[in-house]
């Protein structure tokens, strides 16, 4: 009976057990999806969020990245191709005319030139291209008249000088038909500029062929009122010289011509050193034989040269 008693106990409790297994599996089968929703939730959640931040950040770092693009895109774009034509045609442009690589700081350079050159036009004192000055040739002695005249007269003149462009244009032509003409004086021209812009047109007229010297020198005193008042007397006094066959560039070159400008002043020294020269015009006469005979200083009329020219004649 015990060992009946026994079986049967177990047999209850093994009943009793499935009876609660049975109850107890839905709840849990029930829980099951309700836990895999919500891990399916929250991972759609984490999911959505990375994907949120995918979209936030990397569309900021996209964002800062094609800023930068775009900047450099519009100097691509704008600017550099440009540089490079210009730079492209630069080295083309030295290479046949030069042995010396361009560079783009060369030409750059060419392009500030370029820029720069319609604040200079009209400035004859901007830089010249490379021209040769014949500077001995320019300093030989201008003379009018016979080289075998007795008696030689050597004017010193300022081209900015009044008294100056008086004589030119009212003597001149007198002393010409007396002196000159009739083999009795001949006539050197020396330059005693008396302000820098006497010193220029002094420069620009030795730079004119030797044969169109007195004619535009003639010119320049004719006209000396009008240059020297000019608002650009360098410009003025260049439309002068282009009369004698000298283009801008040319005179340009003249001007800046730092060997031509010693030279010029270095006549003036001598004229104070071997005639004691103070002031313009002053007019030396020298005979074959004597120098400094007499000097004039200053002229009202033309008859004193030609009374001392033929009283020196008379002497011999």
């Amino acid at each position: 009976m015990k060992g009946k008693g026994g079986i049967a106990i177990l047999v209850v409790l093994l009943v009793i057990g499935a009876g609660v297994f049975l109850m107890t599996r839905p709840a849990t089968e029930q829980a099951a999806p309700a836990t895999q929703t919500a891990a399916v939730e929250a991972t759609t959640e984490d999911t959505n969020h990375t994907a949120n931040m995918a979209e936030i950040e990397p569309a900021a770092t996209e964002e800062v990245a094609v800023t930068g693009q775009t900047e450099d895109a519009t100097t691509a774009e704008g600017i550099a191709p440009a540089a490079e034509t210009e730079t492209e045609t630069a080295v083309e442009t030295e290479a046949a005319s030069s042995d010396v690589p361009a560079t783009p700081e060369a030409a750059t350079t060419e392009a500030s030139t370029a820029e720069a050159t319609p604040e200079n036009e009209g400035n004859l004192l901007s830089s010249p291209k490379k021209l040769t000055v014949d500077v001995r040739a320019a300093m030989a002695d201008r003379i009018l008249g016979n080289m075998d005249a007795p008696i030689t007269i050597i004017e010193y003149a300022s081209m900015t000088c009044p008294h100056c462009a008086n004589f030119h244009n009212t003597m001149m032509a007198e002393v010409k038909r007396e002196l000159l003409a009739t083999g009795k004086a001949r006539l050197i021209f020396r330059d005693y500029p008396l302000d820098q812009f006497a010193l220029r047109a002094s420069m620009m007229a030795r730079c004119a062929p030797e044969d169109k010297y007195f004619d535009l020198v003639e010119v320049i005193f004719r006209n000396q009122e009008r240059w020297t008042k000019s608002e650009n007397t360098l410009k003025a006094l260049a439309q002068l010289g282009n009369l004698a066959g000298m283009d801008d560039e040319y005179i340009a070159a003249c001007m800046q011509n730092a060997e031509l400008e010693s030279a010029v002043l270095a006549g003036l020294r001598e004229g104070q050193s071997l005639y004691r020269i103070k002031s313009t015009p002053s007019f030396v006469f020298n005979t074959q034989k004597n120098e400094n005979v007499k000097m004039i200083t200053g002229i009202d009329n033309p008859t004193e040269m030609i009374e001392t020219v033929n009283k020196l004649l008379n002497m011999r």
